[in-house]
């Protein structure tokens, strides 16, 4: 008898280590049957739409109605905090993902646009000086304006580079800015990454559509806060923070260029103007709010036309000041930091 009762006990606590097992991936089965996976885009859809219809009922009253719109969203079940700075709402939801919607309304200017972007080539000439003109959203506007500037800074013998669209992605962007003058015409926000109702960081728009592949292929980037999903219309892009400059731009990588973000708020704060100074950077040139299509496009050729009469950058922002009746009711004006007295020699 002495051997009996430890077999029988040894035998009953198998019986529950086996019934443990094959009862514990049940329980978490049924637990995760709960768990609802977020269709970002299908919430922001709803979002977007939401705003047509107050920019219709109310076209001058834009940013206050995105206010409204933004504490609406609080009531929202898979939304956590919503924030609202000028005309950028950064999102963040409940299970932590972060996106700003950077261009609540977006339309084609059909009538601008031309079919030419296949003849907006890169000018080689011998020159010691160079140009880069980015422009992301090129279907959308036309390139007008990048072909006028184009044919000024041939007449000033400077070697011009056009990429637009799409190949204006996060890679060219880490890989490729490099010249005497860079011009950037595209879409920018602010991205609230605590909800604190203060910008963190100017963001800025490239021409890559953001996928659900994203965070993983440039993970490195999206896990350091280096990008974040920027929402022009319904269709979200990645858009990149001033980190992103820091991290792979060497200290003289911008020796005396001129920069110029043709976009809305890039000068609204000094975070994404102070990083490319940093790195020597001549001069730094955007407007300090809002912009519209019209009044961005005209503004930068009369800068590069300016500029080729050898009128200094500080002068240039005196004359051009707000640009237009909407930039004086949004109260913008081009402005810049660096170096005041710069221009074309």
């Amino acid at each position: 008898m002495k051997g009996y009762f430890p077999k029988r006990y040894t035998l009953f606590t198998i019986l529950c280590i086996i019934l443990t097992i094959t009862l514990t991936p049940l329980s978490t089965s049924s637990n995760t049957s709960f768990v609802t996976q977020i269709d970002y885009h299908e919430v922001l859809s709803t979002i977007i739409d939401q705003i047509d219809t107050h920019f219709e009922n109310e076209p001058y009253s834009l940013t206050h109605n995105l206010k409204s719109i933004a504490h609406e969203l609080h009531y929202n079940q898979y939304i956590k905090k919503a924030t609202c700075i000028q005309q950028s709402i950064t999102i963040e939801f409940t299970d932590g993902y972060q996106l700003v919607i950077l261009e609540p309304k977006i339309q084609e200017r059909k009538h601008m646009i031309v079919n030419d972007i296949d003849h907006l080539q890169s000018t080689i000439i011998d020159s010691t000086q160079t140009a880069l003109l980015l422009h992301p959203f090129a279907q959308i506007y036309g390139t007008r304006q990048c072909r006028i500037i184009s044919r000024l800074l041939k007449y000033k013998n400077i070697a011009t580079t056009y990429i637009g669209d799409q190949d204006v992605n996060l890679q060219y962007i880490q890989q490729n800015l490099s010249a005497d003058i860079i011009y950037l015409n595209t879409h920018a926000g602010f991205w609230d990454l605590n909800g604190s109702q203060r910008t963190e960081s100017v963001i800025i728009a490239t021409g890559e559509e953001w996928t659900n592949d994203t965070p993983s292929k440039y993970s490195f980037e999206y896990t350091n806060q280096f990008i974040v999903e920027g929402m022009v219309g319904k269709t979200g892009y990645i858009a990149f923070t001033p980190a992103l400059i820091e991290y792979y731009y060497n200290n003289t990588a911008f020796n005396d260029s001129l920069i110029y973000m043709a976009t809305c708020h890039a000068l609204h704060d000094s975070s994404m103007a102070s990083v490319f100074l940093d790195k020597d950077a001549a001069v730094y040139l955007s407007w300090t709010q809002d912009t519209v299509f019209w009044t961005n496009s005209l503004t930068s050729i009369w800068t590069f036309r300016l500029l080729s009469l050898g009128i200094s950058i500080e002068s240039i922002c005196k004359i051009i000041g707000r640009g237009g009746f909407y930039n004086w009711l949004f109260d913008s004006k081009l402005s810049y930091l660096g170096d005041g007295n710069y221009t074309f020699n």
